[in-house]
């Protein structure tokens, strides 16, 4: 028996949405399964398995609570404060006798042709 194109289109559609019906709904709680797909002999993990991997764990790991990075504690490196050692360091010679560091004075060289 041979079927018109419009009447074998209704079998078609009807059938889909038959077994639509047996699909059950997507829902939004996390699937436990993980994938691991091989191409080209490459592993590759899914990533929606691990952001959800990475999710159980970051709900397991407890918070250090909320602590001012720089305390009264503090060393002044830290703080900002005053290190007599290394202003000593920066200023060199002109420590205690000038507000600018102590700069060398700048190489004089001799001409390589010129002589001397």
């Amino acid at each position: 028996m041979k079927w018109p194109f419009p009447t074998a289109l209704v079998y078609v559609l009807a059938s889909a949405v038959g077994h639509a019906a047996d699909i059950p709904p997507k829902s939004d709680a996390p699937s436990q399964v993980c994938v691991e797909v091989e191409i080209a002999g490459v592993k590759s993990n899914s990533y929606d398995c691990l952001n959800q991997q990475l999710a159980r764990q970051a709900q397991t790991v407890q918070s250090i609570g909320n602590i001012a990075p720089v305390g009264a504690g503090s060393p002044s490196v830290l703080t900002g404060g005053f290190n007599q050692a290394a202003v000593n360091q920066q200023f060199g010679q002109n420590f205690g006798k000038s507000p600018t560091p102590y700069r060398p004075p700048a190489p004089v060289f001799a001409h390589p042709i010129a002589g001397h």
